[in-house]
């Protein structure tokens, strides 16, 4: 075979590689996991260049959540019957209070308002505050839980597929908006990912 041969030869098999394939112009259109730096800063069971580990870029560590961990504090007694919402849910924003409520007693009904009781008011700051913390750090441990997963589904995935994916770190992000919007890294690095 002459160099021309051989030169179409590859020109024909790029080509027939690249009919199936799309262009990308937007990161999210990858469908897969991606994430930020940024958030894997602020995940406490992340480590970006974990020192000791010349070659290592990402190290992910598993988190465990205890039962306990999942359990709210409980509101103050003075508080019962005021809760409006499951304070079980940690992913409410807040704990809000019935403004108002019927109390029954042996001489009929009478209004009670939350606010008619500047000791309620406080009781109820005071745990809305350890409630928000307490919700907060679930949210955070759920969510570095998640990206562990996340990166082990992933892995698990490469096993599977094999070569036909790629795991990629973006540096930089284009960003063009034309004809036709373009949001992608300007510069990828194919990375190895290891369990």
């Amino acid at each position: 075979m002459g160099v021309s041969k051989i030169e179409r030869l590859f020109q024909y098999l790029i080509e027939l590689n690249n009919q199936g394939s799309k262009v990308i112009r937007r990161y999210r259109e990858y469908n897969d996991f991606y994430i930020w730096d940024e958030d894997l800063f602020n995940m406490e069971n992340c480590t970006v260049f974990p020192s000791g580990f010349h070659d290592v870029w990402l190290e992910v560590r598993k988190v465990h959540i205890d039962k306990k961990e999942e359990i709210p504090p409980t509101p103050p007694e003075l508080l019962q019957g005021w809760i409006e919402d499951n304070y079980n849910d940690w992913k409410l924003e807040t704990v809000r209070v019935k403004p108002m409520r019927v109390i029954v007693e042996e001489d009929g009904e009478r209004e009670e308002r939350f606010t008619d009781d500047l000791n309620r008011q406080r009781m109820y700051e005071t745990w809305l505050v350890e409630w928000k913390n307490w919700r907060e750090h679930l949210a955070r441990k759920k969510q570095e839980k998640k990206t562990y997963e996340d990166f082990f589904k992933m892995y698990q995935r490469f096993e599977r597929e094999g070569e036909r994916l790629e795991l990629v770190l973006g540096v930089g992000m284009l960003t063009w908006k034309k004809d036709e919007n373009i949001e992608h890294p300007l510069v990828t690095v194919r990375m190895e990912l290891s369990f």
